[in-house]
């Protein structure tokens, strides 16, 4: 139970309720596929990856999710991070060793938290891994609030959200 407004503090206070030696974490308004759990426990055991995530669907489609995901993704996933969101899988010890996820960010703490879980992967030889036959269905609830194109209309928010310190 974690009674702060901030995913990264309710991401972390699950991590340190958990009792197995993986990590998965996925928000509540998302869906995995069947199978995601075999194929993170797989590619773990194998010692080849540390960790990663996967390839995230909105549960609808619009033009307006499609140009907003078109135009945001180059900022979000910039090609040197080239790093996966949504799902996040690793081994419990990882988790700790990189600090979990940052409470001091309000937003984008996914993306923080991918960056450094790779960082440190590459410094131990280790992949980041990105699931993309067992991807996950995530709401577009957000979207359904302020409009599928929100974002376009509002760049500034767009970018004000990026930085981690806006809402």
């Amino acid at each position: 139970r974690e009674e702060r407004k901030s995913l990264a503090a309710v991401r972390n206070a699950g991590a340190r309720a958990a009792s197995g030696d993986f990590l998965v974490t996925l928000d509540a308004d998302s869906r995995m596929a069947p199978g995601t759990l075999s194929e993170i426990a797989s590619r773990l055991s194998s010692g080849r990856y540390i960790g990663g995530g996967a390839l995230i669907f909105p549960d609808r489609w619009s033009l307006g999710l499609v140009a907003t995901a078109f135009f945001l993704a180059p900022f979000i996933f910039r090609l040197d991070w080239n790093i996966s969101a949504g799902l996040f899988w690793c081994r419990r010890e990882d988790f700790w060793k990189i600090g979990g996820f940052n409470e001091n960010l309000v937003s984008v703490e996914d993306l923080d938290f991918a960056r450094r879980l790779k960082a440190y992967g590459k410094s131990r030889g280790k992949k980041y891994g990105t699931l993309w036959k067992h991807g996950i269905t995530t709401s577009c609830r957000k979207m359904d609030r302020f409009g599928d194109w929100f974002f376009i209309r509002h760049l500034s928010a767009a970018f004000r959200l990026l930085t981690g310190r806006d809402r």
